[in-house]
């Protein structure tokens, strides 16, 4: 038997339409959630970001690459998270995320009394993963750096305007 709890009242066609693309599941123990969309980054989110970080590369002029400049702004201005696994196994988030700084060891005590070594991993995913908000925070610490070099930028009214047209509440 499959039920629908929902607050909101979905028309019985929603109702049948998810029933049926369900139905096949019906036998397993499943969790479906539905959570609230988060906007993408844009297409012009991506290239005024890597249009900063060239500027960037040109005015440092030391031999710098565009990797090591995109590298050092997410570590300064991008998403990063803790996580910790087994030392076998820090594989797995070296394939998720963009940069996995090792922090050390540490010993985990299971609820069954079990201890397990286990590394500390900070991690930062990289800008294809970000959401509209989150590219908006690093395009923010670019032009941060781009003051920091005298590198002109759009304006602040003009950057104001960008995040409007990409979906950012301001």
């Amino acid at each position: 038997m499959i039920y629908i709890k929902s607050k909101i009242k979905l028309p019985d066609y929603i109702k049948e339409t998810v029933r049926t693309l369900i139905a096949p599941l019906a036998d397993y123990d499943i969790d479906i959630s539905i959570q609230k969309h988060r906007e993408e980054k844009t297409d012009s989110q991506r290239k005024y970001f890597w249009a900063l970080v060239g500027e960037i590369r040109i005015a440092l002029k030391n031999g710098t690459t565009e990797s090591d400049v995109y590298l050092s702004i997410l570590r300064d201005y991008g998403v990063s998270e803790w996580t910790a696994l087994p030392k076998d196994q820090i594989y797995i988030a070296k394939s998720y995320y963009r940069i996995v700084d090792d922090r050390g060891s540490s010993v985990l005590r299971t609820p069954s009394g079990k201890t397990l070594e286990v590394r500390q991993l900070k991690c930062w995913k990289g800008l294809s993963a970000y959401t509209a908000e989150e590219a908006c925070m690093l395009i923010d610490g670019a032009i941060e750096e781009c003051k920091n070099l005298g590198i002109q930028t759009d304006t602040p009214e003009e950057i104001r305007k960008m995040k409007e047209v990409w979906g950012v509440k301001l």
